[in-house]
Formats: structure tokens, C-alpha cells, sequence
């Protein structure tokens, strides 16, 4: 599936536009639980382009602030903490400036969703503090 995810993703970015269509047709029709956990796959693979890539950070954080409650929220709490640590090693091993910002951007949108009403941190993982350096680029 991931060779495959990573084909729509080519597709949204095409100047064909049937071809483009037909790729947000697919891509729709993928819950938003699964298009995160394939974007964040898309995104820990370094031998995909680095638009690919790109584009999966801001799909990503697209899913985080439109639906969270149906992306992350519907993963068990085994799987949002792998998600976490998964999306903070993608950061730290990202190439890319521009990739490696954007993926921050969306590390920092999950981060804002899961604090309180008093803004108190609900990311209970503690991140390895050579991570803290990229969450604040």
C-alpha cells in the first residue's frame, strides 16, 4: 500500500488535471486514520522525493487540524505514543530544511491539539533532548 500511497500523492501534485482528480478521488476515499498513518510512513522514507515528502508534512498537518478527532484520536494509546515518537525521528532524520520544517509544523499542531483548555501538556513521552532543537526551528 505504502508504493501505492505514495503514487496518489505523485498524482495531487500533477499538472494533469484528470490525473490530479482521479488521485483526490483516491485519496478521499482513505480514512483519515489510515491516510495518517501512511503520510507519517511517506514522511520517514528518505529515498522519496523530497516534493513527496513535502506534501505528506503539509497533508499531515492538514489531518491534525481538521480531523484530529477522526485521525489520531481514533488510534489506541499504544499506537498515538509510537505515532509521537515516529514523527519526532522523522524530524531529527530528515535532509531536507524544508521537509524537516514542515514536519516540525505538524509535530507542533499535534503538540497544540493535545493541550488542555489550560494549556497544560498532555505529551507525556519526554522526547530525547537532541529532539528539542528541532521542535523549535
Amino acid at each position: 500500500m505504502a508504493d501505492y500511497f505514495v503514487a496518489i500523492l505523485n498524482g495531487l501534485q500533477s499538472t494533469n488535471n484528470s490525473e490530479r482528480t482521479q488521485s483526490e478521488t483516491t485519496y478521499d476515499s482513505i480514512t483519515p486514520k489510515e491516510r495518517l498513518e501512511l503520510l507519517l510512513k511517506t514522511l520517514c522514507v528518505q529515498n522519496i522525493a523530497e516534493e513527496t515528502r513535502s506534501l505528506a508534512a503539509v497533508l499531515l498537518r492538514r489531518i491534525l487540524v481538521n480531523q484530529y478527532e477522526q485521525s489520531f484520536e481514533e488510534l489506541v494509546v499504544e499506537q498515538q505514543a509510537a505515532f509521537k515518537m515516529q514523527l519526532l525521528q522523522c524530524i531529527v532524520a530528515e535532509s531536507s530544511d524544508q521537509v524537516r520544517r514542515k514536519v516540525a509544523d505538524a509535530a507542533a499542531e499535534l503538540a497544540r491539539k493535545q493541550s488542555d483548555a489550560q494549556r497544560q501538556q498532555t505529551w507525556p513521552e519526554q522526547p530525547e533532548p537532541s529532539y528539542y532543537h528541532y521542535l523549535f526551528l
